[in-house]
């Protein structure tokens, strides 16, 4: 089919191209077709190179384990208990009251990082505020759990406490670092506020960006 508007073949020139950026794929496009639109394409390759890049910042943000945040910044890959024992650790978090769980032994990597200052990468999920401040909140890996119904894993989330002196402002969908003190609990769950696996009492809240 040929154009012969060239505010079609604009328009369509722009699809075409936004459609590559949205997808962030590499599709071929023969002379004949490009000739046929009237599409000037020729940066088309470059554009596609930078629409990679942006869908791997776009997967960072949304989930910032995958960030290389630097070396004074955990993520969540660092709080992982993949490769523990799965059934120990929920019967330890959610058993019956009357039963007693098995035994639950964190890694070592884990145990280190027990009574450390360190700072950790996340989305802020309110738990208490005062006014506009928040006093408790959930950070998490990841918004998709939290914000569409679900549950984040144990290791997938940290229970702050914000001390009373220290302001704390709420950054919805916005990653933000918690610096403070780690702590392990243990054993899993044995806590009044819930159950829990890690725990923070912060001392600096900040955006990450």
């Amino acid at each position: 089919m040929q154009l012969e508007s060239p505010s079609l073949r604009g328009a369509l020139s722009s699809a075409l191209v936004g459609a590559f950026v949205i997808v962030g794929c590499q599709c071929s496009v023969s002379e004949d077709e490009v000739e046929s639109t009237g599409a000037d394409l020729s940066n088309l390759g470059s554009t596609i190179e930078s629409a990679e890049w942006d869908a791997d910042r776009l997967d960072q943000l949304a989930d910032p384990s995958l960030m290389d945040a630097g070396e004074d910044i955990l993520t969540f890959r660092g709080l992982s208990l993949a490769n523990c024992d799965h059934e120990a650790l929920m019967d330890n978090l959610y058993g019956w009251p009357d039963e007693v769980p098995p035994e639950f032994i964190y890694p070592p990597n884990i145990l280190e990082l027990d009574g450390q200052d360190l700072s950790l990468i996340g989305y802020q999920f309110p738990v208490e505020m005062e006014e506009k401040t928040l006093t408790v909140f959930m950070l998490v890996r990841d918004l998709a759990s939290c914000c569409f119904g679900g549950s984040p894993a144990p290791d997938e989330w940290v229970y702050i406490e914000v001390p009373k002196d220290l302001e704390c402002d709420y950054y919805p969908y916005q990653p933000v670092v918690v610096s403070g003190k780690m702590q392990i609990v243990q054993p899993p769950g044995d806590d009044p506020d819930g159950a829990q696996v890690y725990r923070m009492k912060a001392t600096e809240v900040r955006k990450y960006y």
